[in-house]
This record gives structure tokens, C-alpha cells and sequence, in this order.
């Protein structure tokens, strides 16, 4: 089984990269491991009100879906962007990963998944690891693993980064779906890949058949894009081989958003996808 906790895939909001979750990197060391014999306690001092005091407002805001249109059940992981309990020592795959990040969610055929959209803490230069305000990995986004087995391998991805006090309101909410971690075969460039190659990425979880991401407060999709692909044929609109493709797969709202994002997989179960 990967670990859940390691990355893979940088999700450009600005000048700043976001971090978010994959299944088969180690994350590359951190200041924090250059300096070990520095207390992180004087690297990253509790604020007067201790270490999290600034609540996640997502709940606030709205939630992520995650729609199941596939005549199969589909196993999932939501993780990335939790509150730690304190500042960590960034010396192991796993070591910002919280129990929250280990709970493994069952969408059965035909049902919905939900959840509050959970806040990403920016990273504010080179040096910035952790949010000693909001007890987070900076610049941490949160990632959704969707599985077709109990076990974590062969994984698409649902990645996003919400951060509703940016001041730049176009990079309030970013998000992308993944599909590297899914058969991957290493060296493949998304504008190169050969139809032969893009059907050994059918066996996607929810992908055959269609995929995409609706916004339900968006009715005429002008503020954040849609994404709907339609399982049959390459998608640009997706990270499918690499995260460095020429157009970038990454998508933003315009301005704030409020209500909910939803995933849907297998959306050929879902007319309205395609409309």
C-alpha cells in the first residue's frame, strides 16, 4: 500500500506554489530538517491564544461533492490542509499526516459524498513550512484519493485550494483532477500521449464514461469553470501523464465562490454533465 501522505503535484495559485497530496513521492526535505537542533517551539512560537486558534471557516462557505454514477462503490481519502496539533519535524513521508487523513470513506453506486470545503494557510516565502495561527501546513491543499480498492494505488485525484481572504480574488478557490497516480507510466507527456496510451488510463476510478466538476451556485459557469471530460477520448482538461503540460490543467474561480464544488464520476450517469 502508498503512503497517503506523500507528494507529488504542485498546484500553481500565484508566485507561490500550493502544495497538495499524492501516492508515490517523498516530499523533499524542509528547512525544518536543516536545523534539528532548533526547538520548534522557538522556530514557530504559540501565538497568545495557543496553536489553532484561528478556526477553518470553509464550513462557512460550502462543501465539496463527490458523486458516485458508476455502477461500482468507489474508496476515498480526503487529505491535506488539517490542523496538526502543533508544529512537526518534516522528517518521515507521513509526518504531517493526521487520523482524519487515514479514514477511509466508502461512496457506494448511485450515492453522494460531502464535506466542508477546508481553508489552505498561504505560504508566505521559501522559509514558511507551517501556520502556527491556523496549525497547518502552509500552503498545504487538500486532495481527494478516489480508489477503486480498499487499498491506495491507482488513484484519481480531486485537488483544490481554498483560500477565501486571498487578495486576489482569482485565487480564492483552485482546482484540478489527476490522473497520474493512476497506471502511471513514466516519461509520457500529455500533449504526446497516443490514444493506445490513453486507454490504459480507462481503468481510472469514475473516469470510463465520463468526468468533470460542477458548481452548483454557478449556473451559467462565469465565474469557475467547469470540467467535464468525456472518458472516451484525451482530455486537456485534466492532469492525465504529467503535472507540467503545456496548457495547464489547473483551474480558478474569478471571484469568491460560495456553495458547493461537486466531483462527479462516471458522468455518462449524469446527463447533465454533458449539457
Amino acid at each position: 500500500m502508498l503512503s497517503i501522505y506523500s507528494y507529488h503535484f504542485l498546484l500553481i495559485l500565484s508566485t507561490v506554489s500550493y502544495r497538495s497530496v499524492g501516492a508515490t513521492d517523498c516530499p523533499a526535505s524542509s528547512l525544518l530538517l536543516a536545523t534539528p537542533t532548533v526547538p520548534l517551539s522557538i522556530l514557530y512560537p504559540a501565538p497568545s491564544q495557543g496553536y489553532g486558534w484561528k478556526k477553518d471557516g470553509g464550513a462557512d462557505d460550502g462543501d465539496v461533492r463527490v458523486s458516485n454514477h458508476c455502477d461500482y462503490p468507489v474508496y476515498m481519502w480526503s487529505v491535506g490542509a488539517r490542523q496538526l496539533g502543533g508544529p512537526r519535524l518534516n522528517n518521515t513521508c507521513d509526518a504531517y499526516m493526521t487520523e482524519d487523513d487515514r479514514v477511509m470513506i466508502t461512496v457506494e453506486a448511485g450515492m453522494q459524498y460531502s464535506e466542508p470545503f477546508r481553508t489552505t494557510c498561504p505560504k508566505m516565502n521559501d522559509t514558511h513550512e507551517y501556520c502556527p495561527d491556523e496549525d497547518k501546513v502552509a500552503s498545504q491543499a487538500v486532495s481527494l484519493k478516489v480508489s477503486k480498492t480498499k487499498d491506495l494505488v491507482n488513484i484519481t485525484q480531486f485537488e483544490y485550494a481554498y483560500i477565501p481572504d486571498h487578495v486576489d480574488p482569482s485565487k480564492r478557490l483552485s482546482y484540478d483532477i489527476s490522473l497520474i497516480d493512476c497506471h502511471r507510466v513514466v516519461g509520457i507527456k500529455d500533449a504526446d500521449a497516443t490514444d493506445e496510451q490513453h486507454n490504459g488510463k480507462l481503468d481510472c476510478p469514475g473516469y470510463k464514461g465520463g468526468i468533470g466538476v460542477a458548481f452548483n451556485m454557478d449556473t451559467f459557469n462565469t465565474n469557475c469553470p467547469p470540467v467535464y471530460c468525456d472518458g472516451v477520448h484525451k482530455c486537456p482538461s485534466i492532469y492525465t501523464w504529467e503535472w507540467t503540460q503545456r496548457n495547464d490543467a489547473s483551474l480558478s474561480c474569478k471571484d469568491k465562490y460560495l456553495g458547493s464544488m461537486e466531483l462527479v464520476l462516471c458522468a455518462s450517469g449524469n446527463p447533465q454533465m454533458e449539457e
